[in-house]
């Protein structure tokens, strides 16, 4: 799996080398199994997620990721770092130092977006909402946006984008912040970042799952339920 590139000026695709420089309306497209870090002078990253698809521009004075499809995960160095994140009609921007922040589209137009450390702010047709630490909204197929609540499921290890050397017969050993109510609670691993197809699912409780037998690769990962109320499953945030 490869990371592609399409320039503006350009009518086909390449693949993308190590440590190549980027410009202003390049397409960024990342295979099923693929990833990519965009990495920013002032030590900020965009982390793209396989089966995704960006375009950069330069907005105001802002690096604009416009994202199209897939998932990324922004970690910014200060709030200095004039970094905007858009999907659809709706910009993101991270308002405080060392802030993470994480989007994933979704096939049928809608997105969640979740701020992880810090705070952020959103701006949809001149207005404005603060999102703050460990709370998630969600734009909406018609362009709206949601009003943020906080996330149900924390995570807490391995860390994001943690590099794990595996020695066999070694389990690696996934980490939450206790759950309240565990009924129905499910682990779901995957080498796609979309979970469409599962490496392991298993219904858990406590506080962590030695998941033995993985093999070299990057792996996603999160926790969640179905909440009958909403009738939608309800996730952790996603680390890979």
């Amino acid at each position: 799996n490869t990371v592609k590139r399409k320039p503006f000026d350009m009518p086909i695709w390449s693949e993308l080398e190590d440590a190549e420089t980027l410009y202003e309306s390049d397409k960024i497209f990342t295979e099923k199994e693929a990833k990519a870090v965009i990495q920013f002078k002032d030590g900020s990253a965009i982390s793209i997620g396989g089966n995704s698809l960006l375009v950069l521009q330069r907005k105001d004075n802002l690096a604009e990721i416009d994202l199209k499809k897939g998932t990324l995960f922004a970690k910014v160095k200060n709030n200095n770092s004039n970094i905007q994140i858009k999907v659809g009609d709706v910009k993101t921007q991270i308002k405080s130092d060392n802030a993470q922040l994480q989007i994933k589209k979704k096939t049928d137009g809608s997105a969640d977006v979740t701020v992880l450390e810090g705070k952020a702010e959103t701006s949809l047709n001149g207005t404005t909402m603060e999102v703050e630490k460990n709370k998630r909204f969600e734009i909406l197929t018609d362009g709206s946006i949601t009003q943020p609540k906080a996330l149900v499921f924390q995570l807490e290890g391995p860390d994001r984008e943690e590099k794990i050397y595996l020695d066999e017969g070694t389990p690696v050993v996934f980490r939450w912040k206790p759950l309240e109510d565990a009924k129905g609670v499910e682990f779901e691993l995957s080498k796609e970042s979309d979970f469409k197809k599962l490496a392991k699912k298993q219904k858990i409780s406590g506080s962590q799952l030695p998941v033995a037998g993985m093999s070299a690769g990057t792996y996603y990962w999160r926790i969640g339920s179905y909440n009958a109320a909403a009738k939608e499953n309800e996730y952790s945030e996603e680390r890979s």
